[in-house]
């Protein structure tokens, strides 16, 4: 009953804006065999701990020709395709919601400030955008209330798939479609006519590597053989949801929420933090992982639902807390090449029962300097 009741919080905090909750002041990580908390305090009051002993999770070589080809890592958190922080030119393009509507907003990365990305304020109605925010070969893409993917460009939106898409992405060249009837399409090396790869997919948070599309379908962690005559959907983990970036998969799994670590293939898992950790905070850039806890089933209780943490990838072990917010925090991104994460938080709830976005924070990646993000009116 809890499972079901957490998953399905995830899943639309996830699409929307987050979850949380997670408490254990004396110890935060079961102290076990291998594992000895130390404090340490690089800027301020962090702590750090080891982590279970994770033997034989040392990284495998990624797949840098995805990479190269425009893969982007701001895309895996957990509502990807909308990767929610991108850059674009010499800003980060961010989606912001209020007022039951997303806007469109850049941070400059020299100043800091922020603005609506559309400054005719005339235009600001007609360029309604809905989430997917994606950035592709110097491209802008998001979807919008009609549910069409479109280009963004300086001053308007321009459809480059006309309605009926329930998200989209690009990969190596090609765009990839699940619609609302739930096909999943492909438009290869920019042709004009779909291909169908599966008549039925289920399946969201979806990233291709190489010959595989990786996805989260119902309670697993899928592939599915992108070069296969018949593209079937393989099980890699069972009872799980996660994050991949190219060299293993990050899953928690549905009965404990405990983080897990395997290859891409499924094998080898390593449990790397004995604690529920949020599926909807986890993301990741070249060095580290970040995330944030959870237990219970209130949504904005618990000291911890406040605390950012994270680890090397190389040393899973090494986990970290750097930062403690004055709201609940729910996702955490990076961006390519950037040294600065953004977290949004969750605001109050309202009458209607909906949850309003909180503060938006920046911070260095190692959690120094945090600050909550001076946001223009709508």
């Amino acid at each position: 009953m809890q499972r079901a009741f957490l998953l399905a919080v995830t899943v639309f905090l996830c699409f929307f804006l987050g979850a949380c909750d997670a408490k254990d002041t004396d110890n935060l990580f079961e102290t076990t065999q291998g594992q000895t908390p130390s404090v340490v305090n690089p800027s301020g009051s962090e702590e750090k701990m080891t982590g279970p002993s994770a033997e034989g999770s040392a990284p495998t070589v990624g797949d840098q020709a995805a990479m190269e080809e425009g893969y982007s890592y701001g895309n895996m958190q957990k509502n990807v395709p909308s990767g929610d922080f991108m850059q674009y030119e010499d800003d980060i393009v961010f989606l912001s919601y209020s007022n039951r509507r997303f806007r469109l907003c850049t941070y400059d990365m020299k100043t800091g400030e922020v603005s609506l990305f559309f400054k005719d304020a005339t235009n600001q109605g007609g360029a309604s955008v809905s989430g997917n925010l994606e950035s592709y070969d110097g491209k802008l893409y998001v979807l919008n209330p009609a549910s069409q993917a479109m280009e963004v460009k300086s001053d308007t939106l321009d459809p480059i798939i006309d309605g009926g898409l329930y998200s989209f992405w690009h990969s190596q060249g090609d765009l990839y479609v699940k619609t609302k009837d739930s096909s999943l399409l492909v438009y290869e090396n920019g042709g004009g006519e779909p291909r169908t790869v599966l008549e039925e997919f289920t399946g969201i948070w979806s990233v291709v590597f190489g010959q595989y599309l990786y996805a989260n379908v119902e309670e697993n962690i899928v592939r599915v053989d992108l070069e296969a005559n018949e593209p079937q959907e393989e099980v890699l983990v069972k009872n799980a949801g996660g994050v991949i970036d190219g060299n293993h998969i990050y899953y928690v799994d549905y009965e404990s929420w405990h983080l897990y670590r395997c290859d891409m293939d499924g094998s080898n898992p390593v449990l790397i933090v004995e604690k529920p950790v949020l599926l909807a905070s986890m993301n990741f850039e070249n060095d580290y992982f970040y995330f944030r806890l959870y237990t219970g089933m209130e949504l904005d209780e618990g000291e911890d639902c406040y605390d950012i943490y994270r680890f090397p990838k190389a040393d899973p072990t090494q986990i970290e807390k750097i930062a403690t917010l004055s709201a609940p925090a729910y996702q955490i991104y990076t961006v390519p090449g950037y040294d600065k994460i953004f977290v949004k938080t969750r605001g109050p709830v309202n009458e209607s029962g909906s949850g309003e976005e909180g503060p938006i924070y920046v911070m260095g990646l190692d959690g120094s300097d945090a600050r909550a993000l001076e946001l223009p009116d709508f």
